[in-house]
């Protein structure tokens, strides 16, 4: 674990009143049509490039399907 990250404490995404997922584009933080949700696949799909395991076989044998944000910088 990385102490006082500069990419810590964030969170990324909207919801409506009730509370239900909007479609965000995480690079500006506005809601964008068309954009899917954040999930478990992007954070999982950016925590492989951050460890460096994102070219390995095994990711390439398990692939996400995840469009490609950058949550660490």
């Amino acid at each position: 674990m990385a102490e006082s990250p500069a990419w810590g404490n964030r969170v990324v995404d909207l919801t409506d009143e009730g509370h239900n997922a909007l479609a965000t584009n995480p690079q500006i933080l506005a809601v964008k049509a068309g954009r899917e949700h954040t999930g478990p696949k992007t954070v999982h799909d950016a925590l492989r490039t951050l460890l460096g395991i994102d070219p390995a076989g095994v990711a390439v044998s398990f692939p996400l399907a995840a469009s490609p944000i950058n949550y660490f910088s």
